[in-house]
């Protein structure tokens, strides 16, 4: 007779745990070592102008002029 386990939806997408690999092995196939780092991509396009500044505020009033001199008599 058959002496392995069977499970109704299996682990890990397997029907019988003596089919199997453990997990931990799994893992340490999967993962490898990072590759190099890829090249710069292209310069984005220019940003748009940015909107007008606003209008500045009125200058102050200027200082009274000197007085002229006297007339004739």
């Amino acid at each position: 007779m058959d002496d392995r386990i069977f499970f109704p939806f299996g682990i890990g997408g397997c029907e019988c745990t003596p089919c199997c690999p453990s997990a931990t092995a799994q893992v340490t196939v999967l993962r490898g070592s990072m590759g190099p780092r890829g090249a710069t991509g292209p310069q984005g396009p220019a940003g748009q102008t940015g909107p007008a500044g606003a209008t500045g505020a009125t200058g102050a009033t200027g200082a009274t002029g000197a007085t002229g001199p006297q007339g004739e008599q």
